[in-house]
């Protein structure tokens, strides 16, 4: 499996011959959303800027922008509403891909309830917004998922207009070094670490 992060939080999975696009962003804030042909195209809130740019969008795809469970080319999608009252068109979402368990977490701005925590625990890998919460929900989500690895999303990169926190903070709370950042990650279940937890920057593309 290959996993491109695209800028916000907008990611590009790759998975055998199925291409999967998180999030797609309009061009509004700065960064220009690559046109992409995909299978599936997922919206965390369709309603929303960040998140809504399916004219980008490529090919015979199928889309995902709600609560519920689907499967599409061996690929297992399984929606949660976020839990607050101002987080209504928010879903999060946990990926089931060739036995490995991604959580995309959108936007969220709080950390898990019991019910959201039932689907995204055990995750084995978190894509978490750096911008929407605070150190603390960060530090709690985390402890709550448990994950062996951490892509960090949704935060300030050049070009980028859109008012969102650097990444030295989080960096600084995890220990990682930007230093570390890779273009793309390319894992397999095996090769997920097994007694602690990673934590991936990867560069914009």
């Amino acid at each position: 499996m290959h996993i491109t992060w695209l800028g916000m939080s907008c990611f590009k999975i790759q998975s055998n011959d199925t291409t999967i696009i998180i999030d797609p962003y309009q061009d509004k804030f700065g960064l220009k959303m690559p046109k992409a042909k995909t299978d599936l195209v997922v919206s965390s809130n369709p309603d929303a800027d960040e998140s809504n740019n399916f004219g980008r969008m490529m090919g015979d795809f199928f889309q995902i922008d709600g609560p519920g469970e689907y499967e599409r080319q061996n690929v297992f999608v399984y929606g949660v509403q976020a839990g607050e009252a101002d987080q209504k068109g928010n879903t999060i979402y946990l990926f089931d891909i060739e036995d490995v368990k991604i959580a995309h977490l959108g936007l969220i701005n709080h950390s898990l309830t019991d019910q959201q925590l039932e689907t995204m625990e055990g995750a084995d890998i978190l894509m978490l917004p750096i911008s929407s919460l605070t150190p603390e929900k960060r530090t709690k989500i985390v402890s709550q998922v448990e994950p062996r690895v951490i892509i960090p999303m949704y935060y300030k990169i050049p070009k980028c207009k859109a008012q969102l926190e650097t990444l030295d903070k989080f960096i600084k709370e995890t220990g990682g070094k930007p230093s570390d950042a890779m273009d793309k990650l390319i894992i397999k279940k095996k090769d997920l670490p097994q007694d602690k937890t990673n934590v991936i920057i990867l560069n914009a593309n």
